[in-house]
């Protein structure tokens, strides 16, 4: 009896070491580190000149890019409006990663990285904005009818580019004393390609009343 009983304690002890340590290797695998695939770009490259620019099945188009700070531009399918950007570190490592729209404008959570992968930074991109959201200056984009946001058109042209630009400047301090603090303003451009021409259209909107404070079309960079 004696004998059993010592058996059964051998296997719980021999059970709890094991399960202790498969909780431990779980835990690591969860903390992989984000790498530019330097390998995967130079096969790319080699198979195809254009394949740091490449279009997954789902629509996801991917830009790559290596260099001094590596980059990979994620656009999703339709009919999103948003970009995945990554940067990372001259060594491969990831360096920042976060949403954005327009091109130029980040959004949400942005993370930052020092060189071995660690999380040293977060930041709240969206605090900056002033009452006029990023959603907000899409539905004035879909009421002016350059783009839809229901099936993502009017997103890239028919070249595959994309077909405005977005950008956003945060409001400040009047430099007069007492003349209060300056509204922060959008701006957009839209790029449509008309025949032999360039067309450009620029606004500038308040960025707290949604006021369009200016608009101007104009041709730019003839197509010869």
């Amino acid at each position: 009896m004696k004998t059993i009983i010592a058996l059964v304690l051998l296997a719980m002890n021999l059970y709890s070491s094991n399960g202790q340590q498969n909780t431990k290797n779980n835990k690591n695998d969860t903390t992989m580190i984000e790498r530019f695939d330097f390998e995967d770009y130079k096969k790319r490259l080699a198979e195809n000149p254009l394949g740091d620019f490449y279009t997954e099945k789902d629509g996801t188009k991917v830009m790559m890019a290596d260099g001094k700070n590596p980059f990979i531009r994620i656009t999703s399918p339709p009919p999103s409006f948003i970009t995945i950007m990554k940067v990372f570190h001259e060594n491969g490592v990831i360096e920042m990663k976060g949403k954005q729209i327009g091109t130029h404008v980040e959004i949400g959570i942005w993370q930052y990285f020092d060189e071995n992968g660690k999380l040293i930074k977060e930041e709240d991109e969206d605090k900056k904005f002033g009452k006029i959201k990023p959603d907000d200056i899409l539905r004035f984009m879909e009421k002016e009818k350059y783009i839809n946001l229901s099936t993502g058109a009017g997103r890239f042209d028919k070249d595959g580019w994309d077909a405005f630009m977005l950008s956003f400047r945060p409001g400040s301090d009047s430099v007069i004393v007492g003349a209060g603090r300056n509204a922060s303003k959008w701006y957009i451009t839209i790029w449509p390609k008309q025949e032999n021409r360039f067309m450009r259209t620029d606004y500038e909107i308040n960025g707290e009343t949604g006021e369009v404070i200016s608009k101007k079309t104009y041709e730019a960079f003839p197509i010869e």
